[in-house]
């Protein structure tokens, strides 16, 4: 099962404490007032329960937007 938009959309917005319609694939998470440390290493662990990984510091480092985010879940979810 691949990870899904708006799943996606509802998990980051959990995680940046913002509302789901104020994110979308184009959205820069470097622009995002909660992104920090703790917020990319509530990423990383999602990426980990959610597939079964865990993710390179440079994979992680490759992540600029939510559909980069979502092209490395599903991606990493196929290497399974």
């Amino acid at each position: 099962m691949k990870m899904d938009m708006k799943t996606l959309k509802e998990k980051l917005a959990n995680i940046l404490e913002v509302d789901t319609t104020s994110l979308n694939g184009s959205t820069l998470l470097s622009e995002q007032e909660q992104w920090d440390s703790f917020a990319a290493l509530s990423v990383v662990a999602l990426i980990t329960e959610y597939t079964g990984k865990q993710i390179t510091v440079k994979e992680m480092e490759g992540i600029s937007t939510i559909d980069d985010l979502l092209r490395l879940f599903n991606c990493t979810k196929t290497e399974i």
